[in-house]
Formats: structure tokens, sequence, C-alpha cells
């Protein structure tokens, strides 16, 4: 019975990088540009081919996987395809790296109930899981000899419990994780008793669950249960039936039988269950059927074997042969084994592909163009090609080794001559292998197994020869590489020497150079050699899968390449040439491609720049911002300095950032640099300037232009700072010393500035910062902050002249131009304002004031009154109410000197429901003054107990007790004083005024009496002063 489950077999072959290193072109030629790690080596740019040149070969098969549906899976170096019945490539999936879903040379694959793929990724040490469409799932292990952990992981199956099985050949053993990829257990370990393993390669599982690994150096199979219990083996060194001679892989068919891939005997071996030979098929060869060194076999659902020995081959259930599925047909652009490499004027390049025996023609971009020729004796057709060279007009020279000749063709490869055969003759030809042309046409040819160098014309004619088989001077052990330099010297691979013999144009020894071994000076089997237009000299070493570059006296210059398929690696290189252009072309002849190279003789470009760009810097001690490029190769090194001509410095490790030192002293400061790459190309110089300033600014700061005082805490600060090298940027503002809480801001001359709340001197503080980032000492400016609303109080008002008599009634009666005293804050300015016209008064620093009202009127009059403290708060206005009169005043009375604010009487405070002061009420009593017609006494004089009053225009006057009949009362009238009475609310003149002028009857005059209301300003009661008199 077939088993559930099937994994992948694998293979050593080693002919392929990893393609998905390269970004593919049309057809298969692959591109790729990078640095190479070692800086000191030319950069890879592209590679060409990297193919075998066949179906599925091409990839560089590791193993392969027949699952149950017929599905075939190729593993390649870095890729899987997928193959139907029918042969053809249904999916591919992975790539080269360490990413998720990229392998590293995978092993073998296997597949779970539910179509999933697990692959054995063996040089990345884990196993990855994909879906059946090639889509990553997940990845377990890692490097090491832990638990779950992997060294070169070869083998892979599934049982049908979903369990993981997996062989290293690395760390000798098997471990078991479950689906999920946890670690169950392991078993195995290095020996060569019973469990033990000498390289676990392949494994596989059987229905029951029993394990068979393939012990390959130890040549047996052995078998467990599935807890890693030894069972039993089979095998054994030898080449007889049953017998194994290095095993690599093994599969099982549906019944449990065993096929094992016989390596060094070149066979398949079918066993059964218990280890019981059954049968054999294949035998050595590269025919039909045959095999040489089976690396992989698997079963399919029809029991079908598929065994890969560099060829895939199809066999039936009991070993006869069916099919080849990979052909041996070469693609355009891929390579098998090619040789030697030449490149013509305009770039496009010729690479003589071995074993498909055959020319490609590339143009400058890698390109495919054309195949010239064939397999075969004719015309145009080759039989192992090996070298090529390209004359000034383009023709093409091919060294066409085993027909032994010389074939010329056109730059398009249309067959022109050939010259040669077989001999050792003037002319003749054992293995010819290089060739090279002189700039007249000559052609030189290089031969492996006559050891010589013979020159031809263009035409092919013989002209000479130099050397002989031997170990001397100008003898040669397989002369197999040859070369010109611009003087027509010739160099030239003596490949058994390991040395490398150049010669003049006519074949006189000059040097030699190189001995065998691995040293820096040394060769190991040379193949090839040319020379670029510096006359440096260029080796391909196959022994050592490297390059040596040497001056041109010999003298060892440096090396690139490593074994390996990588980019910049190489197996068994055979070619090489060094174009006008620099480029290196490097026939990588196991890898099956070319590769091709550059020595970077471009400068790097760059730019500095110093702390980031800035204009200027506070301290010596910068930050260099370098940024350079290189088209090529790496930026190696760099040189500071601010000398533009580097006077005393030196080169330095390229860094992207790098502190530096300024000169002493401030001012402009220059700094230079300039770059050099990994072949020491030194770029120009580059230059940036920054400002060295280490002081900081001075300067200046003023509250509300100067002022000492101040009404509001909001206030302008006028701000000034200067810098001698860079300008003034920043400032801090504070109330406090130590600039507690507060924050640089953006400088400005003008700022304003809200002041603490509480009254009193406020001192604000300010600092400045220049550009370069100097901070200032520390500025100050102080004003007092005051918000008190000054109050005003009368305490005295002046009497007019002529007052016989002063009694306390509620206010005075003053002259025109009243004497005022009073109290208010010191210094303050005190405002009395009639009609628009203000006077005012400064009061002392005692806060008294003493002040004359210009004129007033004669009559009842209001004065505003206010005072301004010296911060501007204004106080409250109030109003002063006085009656002035003009008569019958006694001059020698004296002014009161004070006066107390609070009449007495009926005087009282009103309350008022604005928050503003109380006012004061006082009664003052309107009379109107009329004869007996009722005809107004405009300013008529009315005497009342003796108290002389005029009335006004409209015929009143005004006084302080309410008038009664027990009054005197006289009006004046033409000079006559006329006897009157108070009756009701009128003082009536006891006559009419025609009567009088007529001398008629006395009419009495009516008294009308009202009330008015004075409003008293300011905080407390309203002083009046207050003063009468009576006739």
């Amino acid at each position: 019975m077939r088993p559930p489950m099937k994994r992948g077999l694998m293979t050593l072959v080693l002919l392929v990088a990893a393609p998905i290193l390269m970004h593919c072109l049309s057809g298969n030629t692959c591109l790729r540009v990078q640095a190479w790690s070692e800086t000191d080596v030319p950069v890879h740019l592209q590679t060409i081919g990297g193919y075998y040149g066949d179906d599925y070969l091409h990839i560089g098969i590791r193993g392969i996987y027949a699952d149950n549906e017929d599905n075939l899976f190729v593993m390649g170096n870095s890729i899987i395809l997928k193959l139907n019945s029918s042969g053809s490539t249904v999916m591919s999936f992975g790539g080269y790296g360490t990413g998720d879903g990229q392998f590293s040379s995978p092993q073998s694959m296997t597949k779970d109930s539910a179509g999933n793929l697990y692959v054995a990724d063996t040089y990345n040490h884990r196993i990855q899981k994909f879906n059946s469409n090639g889509v990553f799932q997940m990845k377990f292990g890692s490097t090491g000899s832990g638990d779950g952990q992997f060294n070169l992981p070869f083998g892979i199956a599934i049982d049908s419990n979903g369990d993981i099985y997996v062989s290293e050949y690395g760390n000798h053993r098997v471990q078991k994780f479950d689906s999920a990829g946890n670690f169950l257990l392991k078993f195995g370990g290095s020996g060569a008793g019973d469990g033990k393993f000498n390289q676990a390669y392949d494994l596989e599982v059987d229905t029951a669950g029993n394990v068979f690994v393939a012990d390959k150096n130890n040549n047996r199979v052995q078998k467990f249960n599935s807890s890693g219990e030894f069972l039993l083996k089979f095998g054994g060194m030898g080449s007889g039936d049953g017998q194994i001679y290095q095993i690599y892989s093994l599969d099982l068919d549906d019944e449990g039988n065993v096929f094992v891939a016989d390596q060094m005997n070149s066979r398949i071996q079918k066993f059964s269950s218990e280890g019981i030979f059954i049968s054999k098929f294949g035998t050595v060869g590269k025919g039909v059927g045959q095999m040489q060194y089976p690396t992989g076999i698997d079963i399919d659902s029809a029991g079908n074997a598929y065994v890969y020995d560099g060829r895939l081959q199809k066999f039936d259930s009991g070993g006869n042969y069916l099919s080849l599925i990979s052909t041996n047909t070469a693609q355009e652009g891929n390579f098998r084994y090619p040789y030697k490499v030449a490149v013509d004027s305009s770039g496009n390049m010729f690479v003589a592909d071995y074993y498909n025996h055959r020319i490609q023609k590339f143009n400058t971009s890698g390109v495919f163009q054309i195949v010239i020729g064939s397999k075969g004796s004719g015309d145009g057709q080759f039989m192992y090609p090996v070298g090529v060279a390209v004359d000034n007009t383009g023709n093409l020279y091919v060294t066409d080794m085993s027909n032994k000749r010389i074939q010329k063709f056109d730059n398009n490869g249309v067959f022109q001559m050939k010259f040669g055969s077989s001999g050792s003759g003037n002319g003749q030809f054992n293995a010819p292998y290089g060739i090279a042309v002189d700039s007249t046409g000559n052609i030189y040819v290089s031969e492996s197994l006559n050891h010589r160098v013979q020159v031809f014309d263009s035409n092919g004619v013989f002209l000479r020869k130099f050397g002989s088989n031997g170990s001397g001077d100008g003898q040669f052990n397989a002369a197999i590489g040859i070369t010109l330099d611009g003087d027509g010297n010739i160099y030239v691979a003596d490949n058994g020497n390991s040395r490398i013999q150049k010669f003049s144009n006519d074949g006189t020894f000059l040097l030699k150079f190189g001995s065998y071994g691995s040293g820096d000076d040394q060769l190991k089997n040379p193949t090839d050699v040319s020379v670029d237009s510096a006359e440096n000299i260029y080796v391909t070493n196959q022994g050592d899968h490297r390059v040596q570059v040497f001056n041109n006296d010999g003298t060892f210059k440096y090396k690139f390449g490593i074994s390996g398929t990588g980019n910049g690696q190489f197996n068994f290189p055979s070619g090489i040439k060094v174009d006008s252009m620099n480029k290196i072309y490097v026939v990588d002849r196991a890898n099956n491609r070319v590769q091709i190279f550059q020595q970077d003789r471009t400068a790097p470009t760059g730019s500095v720049s110093v702390n980031a760009g800035s204009e200027f810097t506070s301290t010596a001690i910068v930050t260099l911002n370098t940024t350079a490029t290189d088209t090529l190769s790496s930026v190696a090194g760099m040189m500071l300095s601010e000398d533009p001509a580097f006077i005393g410095a030196s080169w330095e490790t390229y860094s992207a950032t790098k502190a530096f030192t300024l000169s002493s002293g401030d001012g402009e400061k220059t700094v230079y640099v300039k770059y050099r790459d990994a072949f020491e190309t030194e770029s120009s110089a580059y230059s940036d300037t920054i400002t060295l300033d280490t002081t900081g600014p001075i300067g200046a700061i003023s509250i509300n232009g100067g002022a000492l005082l101040a009404n509001s805490k909001n206030t302008v600060l006028t701000i000034s700072a200067t810098d001698t090298l860079s300008p003034v940027t920043q400032m801090m503002l504070s109330e406090s010393a130590t600039f507690d809480s507060a924050s640089w801001e953006a400088y400005a001359t003008s700022k304003a500035f809200t002041l603490s709340s509480s009254n009193g001197t406020k001192t604000v503080y300010a600092k400045y910062k220049d550009a370069a980032g100097n901070e200032s000492e520390k500025y100050s400016a102080t004003i007092t902050l005051d918000t008190v609303k000054p109050a005003i109080k009368i305490t005295d008002i002046g009497l007019i002249d002529n007052v016989p008599d002063k009694t306390p009634l509620y206010y005075y009666f003053t002259s025109q131009t009243p004497h005022i005293k009073g109290t208010t804050e010191a210094n303050s300015t005190v405002h009395f304002t009639y009609e628009g016209t203000d006077t005012t008064v400064t009061a002392g620093a005692d806060g008294k004031y003493e002040i004359d009202i210009p004129e007033l009127p004669r009559q009842y009059v209001e004065l505003e009154y206010y005072a301004v403290d010296p911060a501007s708060n204004q106080g409250s206005t109030r109003l002063l109410k006085l009656m002035i009169g003009v008569e019958n005043f006694p001059a020698e009375l004296l002014p009161q000197e004070e006066a107390t604010e609070t009449p007495s009487g009926e005087v009282s405070p009103t309350p008022t429901t604005n928050g503003e002061p109380p006012t004061e009420t006082i009664k003052v009593f309107g009379i109107q003054v009329a004869d007996q017609d009722g005809t107004i006494l405009a300013e008529t004089a009315v005497y009342i107990d003796g108290q002389k009053y005029i009335t006004d225009k409209n015929g009143k006057i005004y006084i302080e007790k309410k008038p009664t009949e027990e009054m005197t009362v006289e009006v004046e009238v033409n000079g006559k004083r006329i006897k009157g009475s108070v009756m009701g609310e009128k003082i009536v003149a006891e006559a009419s005024i025609q009567a009088i002028t007529k001398g008629g009857t006395i009419t009495w005059f009516k008294v009308l009496l009202w009330v008015l209301v004075l409003g008293g300003a300011g905080y407390g009661a309203v002083k009046v002063a207050r003063s009468i008199g009576k006739n």
C-alpha cells in the first residue's frame, strides 16, 4: 500500500546560482546591481545565464517529490516548480533568501492530508509550511543542536497522525514534531551502531508509522517505530545485491516496499519493508535507462519511479525505462559549461557555450541576441568551442577545440573562414584553447596539449610560434589562456605550472609570476588572463574559485570571489575579459553563467552640512552630516579640514555623521570635505559654512515706555537687544528673577505683558538668546502698580466778601470765584468742571489742595469734581452745588478754616443700588416772585428778613428755609422797595408793575415752593460749605 503522504528527494548538484537574487529580463538574462561586501574589490553589476540549459534542470535541481495526485515537484537552488502529469509547469514558488517563503537549497518536501506542503529548507536550517498554492503559512526551527533546532535538515515525512519527522545530516539524528511544529522527541546520534547515524540523509514513514532512514555514510537503511525505537537495518557496504554504496535517497511504494538510490553503484534497489532484497534496475552510463550516480528517487501513485542523476528519467514499477522528463535542449541565453568570453568595441558580448556547442551573443545590456553554430564538424559548427576573440572590425574568432581548428565569423555570426587541422606541426592544433587578436589583425592561439603559442596573420597564415612542454621560462604545461596588452605584449595562463608568463610580441620571454598555492600571490591552475588599460593583470584561478589582480610587474594587488553560487562567488571560473570601460567579465563555468563586474574609476559625489545646515553655532564642537554616494563601489574614506588645500588633514573611515572641532575665535568658519571610494578614487572638495558665535546678546527692557506707575496690570514692554555676530532670535520674560516656569519665545521689540495682580512695586526680568544659542545676562525694569481710585474731599469753601454774619445752613453762598480747599491722594490732580471748563490743581505730598474756581455766574450752579492720581486712576465724579451771590457781604468776615463734610440739619445719605457711594439730600426752596397781576419779576432784588436775593431770568430765588408769613418780605422795583407777602407758594408784591410804574396800588406776590435734590459724588457724605448773611 502506498503511504498517505510523500516527501521529496535531493541531489548534490551545485550548478546554479540562486536565480531569485537576480532581476530577469527577456529570455534568461538576469541583472542585479549591488555593492559587493568586500569593499576592496570590483562591484558586481550583472549576471547573464545562470541556467544549465535543460527544461527543468535550469533551476539547479536539489530534490524531487511526486505527490499522490501524480504532480511532480522539482526543488531547485532557491525555487520549487510544480509539474502536472504532462510535464508542464503549473506553479512555482520561493526564491533565494532567508525571508518567509524564501529558500536556500531546499532538499526535500512532503504533503499533508489537507494538501499543505512542508519543505526542508536545508541551508536556512528550518522547515517551512505552504498551502497548496505555494503561499507561506508558517515556519519552525533555527540553527543549532538543541531540541527543535536543526543542522542541515534533509529529509521530511508526515505520518497518518499529521506528525512531522525531520532527518538532519549535520546533527546525525531524526526529530519528531506535531503538526504545529512543536518538538515531540528525537532519536539517533553520531555513530555506526544500531540506531546511530553517519549523516542521516533521507527518510520516509509507512502507513504503520514506521520510519525508514537513509544512513548515508554507514551505507544502510535503518527502520524505527514511531517512538524512535530501533527495529532493524539492511544494506551494508558493497556492490552485491542488497548491498549499498552511499545512499542519498529512498522512497516507499503503496505496498510498503523500499526503493533505494544506490548512488555510487549507479542503480536503484528495491527491498521489502523487512529489508529483504527484491530487485534492482539501472546500469552505469549516460544512455537511455542508464544512471550515473543517482541522488534522487520518488515513487508516484502508480508505482512509477522518478530517478534523478543529472537527468530526470521515469521508470515503471518493474524498473523498465519509460521516458526522459527533462531534455537537454539548449535554451537561448542559457549555458552549459561556458568557457571563455570576448567583448567587441560596441560592448556586445560573445560566450563560448562549451557543452551546447555554440557561441551566444548578448548586447550591452546583457540581452540575448543570436546563437552562432551548432554541434558538428561542418563550417560554422563546433565540437566543444572554448576560446573567443574579436578584432577591431568586429569579426569573431573561435577555437573549435575538438575539431582542432580556428573559425572566423562576422559580427552577425556569418561564417567567414577556418584554418588549422589536427597535429603538432606549424598551423596544426592539439586542444586549442585561448585566442587573441592584435591591432593589426594577427591571431594568437594557445594550445593546451601542444604546450605552445602560434601566431597567424588575419588570413590564418602561420607566422611564428614559441613555447614547448616544460616548466622553464618560456615553457608551458597546458597553455590555455592568452591575451595582449596595449603594447602588443603577450600574457599566457600556464595552467599546469600555475603561473602567468609575459612575452614580447615576438615571443621573447619577459617575466613570470605565480606558483602553486592559495596565497595572495599564488595560483592554482589559472585558466585565463586579461589586461586592462592601466596594465593591471586579471587572472581566473579555478583551483581557488577566485579572480586575482596583479600590477604589470606581477605584484599582487587584490582578489575577489570565493567558492559558491551567490553573486560575486565562483565555481571553477574559466574565462575573463576586461573591456575598454573597465568592466570585468568572468565566465563562471560550473555555475553556468557570466558575471560582470566593474572597477570603480568614478569619484564619489557628496555634500556636507555643519549642524544640519545651521548658520550659527555657540560652540566650537559641531556635527558634520556627510553624505556621499558612489556609482559602483562603496564610499570608503573622507578627509576633513578648514583648509581648502587640506594641509595637515588625513584620510579617515567614512561616516555619515562626524564630530568636528572648529578653530578658535568667533567668526565665519568653512569646513571642507572630500571623499574616497573603495578604489581610492577621490572626489572634489565640498564645503559648508557656519558662524561661530560664543558671546551672548546685550539688551535692555522698559515698562510702559519707562513710566514709574501703572494703573493696570496689562502693560507693554519695550525691548531691545543686539548681538555682534548673529541675530537675536529669542527672549524670556518673567517677574521671577530665576525665570521660574518661563519659556523662550520669539524675540520682539514690543510685547504685551500682564503683571501679577497685587498692587505694589513690580519688576520684570528679561534675557535674550541669539541664533547661535548664546544667552544674555539678566535685564530688568521696575514699575509700581496702583489700581486704587483716589478719593477727594472738600474741607472748606472760602466766604464771599462783606458777609455780615454766618449761620449754619446747608451750604454756602459764595463769591463768583470760590476758593476751595480739600484733601485727596498725594500728588493727585484735582479737577473742578463747570459747563466744559476744567480747572485743575495738583495736591501736595500731604494730599492737601487749594483751588480758585474761575468766575461763575450769579446763580445756582453745579460743579463736577474728581481727582486723578499719579498712576492715572480717576476717582469718582462728585457734584458741588453752590448759590452764587454778589451783594451786601461784609469784607471783614474771614473764611471758615475747616468745615465738616457731613452737614447738619436735614442732610441724609441716600443709598444707591448700583454700588456707587450714597448721595446727600439737601432741601432748597425755589420761590417764584410776581406782581399782583401775575407778572414774573426777573432779575429783581428780593429781601427776606433783610437778606437780599436776586431773582433769575425765570423770576425765581433759591433759599434754604421754607418761607413763612412771619418773614419780612420786600421787593425792589424801580428803586423802590414794595412790601410783599408770602402767600402759599409765591411771594407777591402788593402792586402791579404797571401800577408801580404809574404810582398805583401795591399787590402782594404769591410764593411757589418746591424741593431740589442735590446728588452727592464720591464715597461718604458730601461736604457742603455753608454761609448766609442777613440784611
